[in-house]
């Protein structure tokens, strides 16, 4: 599709978005892979009056998150692990510059809500836990827990594919309040929906 097609789509869904405060969220796989679209597209949302949201893994040149910033009015941006060997142990990079791209963003002014994915076992150890809460103290960043659910098995099943390796049990109400509990205890900031 063209940035203008996907335009035309977006704005038929104008009233709903301006009577419920939503808009446009560019998300991927990472959409900065698609930078020039990417860009054109928040651009044009922008200049129509819709609010414009990037969901990034921080994966970019720190070029391109500069450039797009003043198109964006809400990041939600991934932290998935601690130290930067478990982040490419789990995702295949390392998190220096996952790190670097969100100081900048927060030097620009962005803003972010810092998004974390927690798996029971895998990424939820109390060093991640600590370092979330640093960034949430040191750019007054409000984090938001997405926790590990298993609704994909369900799917692949119903879709005719193999189950997905990653076979776990979905993190249950005990499991998140710990997390929680243990983030605020550390002096991070919840997001907190609506």
């Amino acid at each position: 599709m063209t940035v203008g097609q996907v335009m035309d789509l977006v704005l038929r869904d104008r009233g709903y978005y301006e009577r419920s405060s939503g808009g446009l969220t560019v998300s991927g796989g990472e959409p900065l892979q698609q930078f020039i679209f990417t860009a054109e597209l928040l651009q044009q949302a922008r200049a129509a009056g819709i609010h414009t949201c990037l969901d990034t893994c921080g994966i970019a040149s720190s070029t391109a998150y500069e450039a797009i910033a003043p198109f964006v009015d809400l990041f939600l941006y991934d932290y998935k692990a601690t130290p930067s060997s478990r982040h490419r142990h789990l995702t295949g990079a390392g998190s220096e510059l996952v790190l670097r791209n969100l100081e900048r963003l927060c030097r620009t002014g962005a803003r972010i809500r810092l998004r974390c994915p927690l798996i029971p076992g895998l990424n939820d150890q109390d060093e991640h836990l600590r370092a979330i809460a640093e960034l949430s103290r040191t750019y007054n960043l409000a984090v938001e827990i997405m926790p590990y659910h298993d609704f994909g098995r369900g799917k692949a099943n119903r879709v005719g594919l193999p189950e997905p390796e990653l076979a776990m049990a979905s993190a249950d109400d005990r499991v998140k309040m710990r997390w929680q509990d243990r983030l605020v205890a550390c002096g991070a900031q919840l997001y907190q929906e609506g």
